[in-house]
């Protein structure tokens, strides 16, 4: 017997209320591929089916799952784009929505002709910025027994110039754990869990899920990246570097100058259940809700974007 695609093991009836667009069925696939490799279930799709009535506000959520089917589909190939066009331009134009996006690209259907946030962790628009999320890693480690014996670390790919540079800076130097092998994700999660600093530059999109995996295992993530998307419109939510300065100063430098002296009131900070709720499926949502009950006037709004 064929084992089941993972569109088919995780199914649900589609969520029912009067402030939600009834979409059809191909428009809300399961995505196939999984990253990091652990996420079974992408935010978009946590939130679609944890909505139920009692999240209703005045705009309409549109549940199209962009980023599985963008994933699904060649990454947006002409095909796909064009179905969802053509859902998107029968609808009602005299109505308010909203909808969620993890694409690093964003949207790439038009979708200016519609009243629309876009809540969103990547993408040339965001009205309402979200940080990058995935499904928590199931690993716990001794907190007795895990040493910090990295001052920062970072392993990952070469997909952005910033990453090069970090490489071509801090490998090999002392106190840095600095790679671009592939590792086990035990192994690569307890680096983290080592490492007083967890680097979180960009790759090909804006931000960085290390961001939310160095707050999971209890270090500090320093955001680096020439785009800079603050969550939830908040700038404290990350300890941030900006391309600029690192092409006048070192990493290590700004670290040991502008972070380290704040260490203990940082650890304790990422260690509070405030902050880390806000790096949580629950605690996003909870934000987005709050955000659209609160929603401000457009010529006051704050689109979480350097």
């Amino acid at each position: 017997m064929k084992p089941k695609r993972i569109v088919d093991q995780i199914t649900r009836m589609a969520p029912r209320g009067k402030n939600i667009v009834q979409v059809p069925n191909y428009l809300t696939p399961m995505q196939f591929g999984r990253y990091p490799a652990d996420n079974a279930v992408t935010f978009e799709r946590w939130y679609y089916n944890n909505w139920n009535k009692s999240d209703e506000r005045d705009r309409l959520y549109l549940p199209i799952q962009w980023t599985a089917l963008y994933c699904n589909n060649g990454y947006g190939n002409h095909t796909i784009k064009h179905s969802i066009q053509k859902f998107i331009d029968e609808l009602d134009r005299f109505k308010k929505y909203y909808t969620i996006v993890q694409y690093d690209d964003g949207i790439l259907n038009n979708i200016d002709h519609l009243d629309i946030k876009v809540c969103a962790m990547s993408g040339p628009r965001i009205d309402f910025a979200l940080p990058l999320l995935c499904t928590p890693h199931k690993f716990n480690y001794d907190q007795k027994e895990i040493k910090k014996i990295y001052k920062a670390s970072f392993v990952g790919n070469l997909t952005h110039a910033i990453r090069a540079q970090i490489i071509n800076e801090l490998s090999g130097k002392e106190g840095y754990y600095i790679s671009t092998q592939k590792h086990g994700l035990y192994e690569y999660c307890k680096i983290i869990a080592q490492s007083k600093y967890v680097l979180c530059p960009r790759g090909y999109g804006q931000s960085s899920f290390r961001i939310q995996e160095a707050i999971d295992f209890g270090a500090i993530p320093i955001y680096i990246s020439d785009e800079h998307i603050y969550p939830y419109g908040n700038v404290n939510l990350t300890q941030d570097i900006t391309f600029e300065e690192i092409q006048s100063a070192t990493i290590d430098e700004i670290i040991k100058n502008e972070i380290e002296p704040k260490y203990n009131d940082l650890a304790a900070y990422y260690k509070s259940s405030e902050v880390k709720h806000l790096f949580t499926y629950e605690g996003c949502k909870k934000e987005i809700l709050n955000y659209l009950k609160n929603e401000p006037a457009d010529n006051q709004e704050n689109n979480g974007m350097q």
